[in-house]
């Protein structure tokens, strides 16, 4: 069961609502220091394509 969370708001709500659009999944495996990480083939996709997807974790 997840938790139910509640709160309460004085002020602008659309701050929030623009600051919680500009989040996103944030990749663990990212690397912080260019170089540290070898580069992935680039495969060929046309527009509806996808690669493979890389789990973040489990």
């Amino acid at each position: 069961m997840q938790p139910h969370w509640t709160a309460k708001l004085d002020g602008k709500a659309e701050v929030l609502s623009q600051l919680g659009s500009m989040m996103v999944d944030f990749d663990l495996a990212f690397a912080i220091i260019p170089g540290t990480v070898e580069p992935r083939e680039v495969e060929d996709l046309n527009d509806f394509e996808a690669g493979p997807m890389y789990p973040v974790h489990e």
